[in-house]
């Protein structure tokens, strides 16, 4: 299964949402000279990308940051209550990589019955179709049985990041993880991440393993869950915004009261996501204000 448009159409980068996000990794630049003509060209909202990469600099800003694992990974090396924790989850769940074709249907009831949880204002729940198109040719795919009735009850999506060379990057980004609600008292995150861990730091020996940036979306305890339990951490770098004309003017006249959208940004799904975009341009000019 492939998107519409095939993940290397863009190079460096890919369509999420109707804006053009990176897809290289982290510590890598991507090339930007022809994002303003794809901005047009396409009708997308706008080009986003990082670089400044864990520099003292972008530490003491400290607004923008992207979350890794790198290193070996040793459950021996955490906390008796830590390592307590992931052993329940591995007990109950036996986690192996799973072909997608074969378990579309039974991804996608997980997928629902998860998003299911989230704000209606921060969430878009993608059809059945639309879903099955956000799978590509480097999506790697975890699923998590429960041992008891050999049910899929969470699944974790990890892909490599795309060089433009046409090489594949010696890191991987924690795409996905979905849980089936009635399933997370038996801890099946934590049996997907231990696996995670092994298959690629140990196994795979990548250089590291990213669950992407800082959200500004979606209210999520995950990340610091993956801090706690697996050693995470931040790694700070700066955030560039380059938007559409249109997008770029609807910014400049509402930037000045983003204070008070806030305020009616809970009503109305529009009026979130024009919050969303103004609270990034607010990370944006942290950097330059300071730089």
């Amino acid at each position: 299964m492939s998107n519409n448009k095939d993940i290397n159409t863009y190079g460096d980068f890919r369509i999420y949402n109707n804006c053009l996000i990176p897809n290289v990794a982290p510590n890598e630049i991507p090339n930007i000279s022809d994002v303003k003509s794809k901005l047009k060209s396409d009708n997308l909202y706008l080009a986003r990308w990082t670089d400044s990469f864990d520099s003292e600099d972008s530490k003491k800003i400290g607004q923008w940051w992207y979350l890794i694992k790198d290193g070996k990974w040793d459950l021996s090396e955490l906390k008796s209550h830590d390592r307590n924790e992931i052993k329940k989850g591995v007990k109950n769940f036996e986690c192996r990589i799973i072909d997608i074709n074969d378990y579309i249907q039974k991804l996608y009831e997980v997928y629902n019955s998860a998003s299911a949880e989230y704000s209606s204002l921060s969430n878009n729940v993608l059809s059945f179709d639309d879903y099955k198109n956000t799978f590509n040719e480097n999506t790697i795919v975890i699923g998590a049985f429960d041992k008891e009735d050999d049910e899929l009850s969470a699944y974790a999506t990890v892909y490599y990041y795309n060089k433009t060379n046409g090489f594949l990057s010696n890191a991987v980004n924690l795409n996905v993880l979905k849980i089936a609600p009635e399933k997370k008292k038996k801890s099946p995150s934590a049996a997907l991440m231990n696996y995670v861990c092994e298959y690629f730091l140990n196994e795979k020996k990548v250089d590291y393993i990213c669950d992407g940036e800082r959200s500004i979306r979606h209210v999520t305890n995950f990340q610091n869950y993956l801090e706690k339990y697996f050693g995470f951490k931040k790694v700070y770098c700066r955030l560039n915004v380059v938007y559409n004309n249109k997008i770029k003017i609807l910014v400049k006249v509402l930037y000045p009261f983003r204070k008070i959208i806030l305020k009616f940004s809970k009503i109305n799904k529009k009026i979130y996501n024009i919050y969303v975009i103004l609270k990034q341009e607010e990370i944006v000019k942290s950097f330059k204000n300071r730089g």
